[in-house]
């Protein structure tokens, strides 16, 4: 099937624009006053452990939109190579609709469910 790579393209540069923001938003937080004033010497227990707190979320939402951003630098790679919307596990094409909801997606929906299954089955359940 025919995709159209100049829109996937598009719609790919306009989400990394978007991730770098959002990266940018959740870094300047680390330097907003509240943190400071939460982990200042002498500080209340329970401020500190908020102040951590807050740190660890902010930090987390930032690796998650690395992890994103990633992924789109990817897709946009196999645009230039010729490569997009190829299964890169199986070789197939990858449906059009699939790329609509996960434009960065490398993967075809049977073989991101096996990564998934595969994944689960290796992780250890509590």
């Amino acid at each position: 099937s025919d995709i159209d790579l100049s829109r996937f393209e598009s719609i790919l540069k306009e989400r990394r624009k978007a991730m770098i923001d959002d990266i940018r938003r959740e870094l300047e937080k680390h330097e907003d006053q509240q943190f400071t004033d939460l982990i200042q010497q002498g500080a209340d227990p329970d401020d500190r452990s908020i102040a951590d707190l807050l740190v660890d979320l902010n930090l987390a939402e930032v690796s998650r939109d690395l992890d994103e951003l990633r992924a789109i630098e990817y897709a946009l790679a196999r645009i230039r190579a010729g490569s997009y919307g190829i299964c890169r596990a199986c070789g197939e094409p990858i449906p059009e609709e699939r790329l609509e909801a996960i434009p960065e997606t490398p993967l075809c929906i049977d073989c991101q469910s096996r990564a998934e299954e595969a994944r689960d089955a290796r992780t250890p359940s509590l």
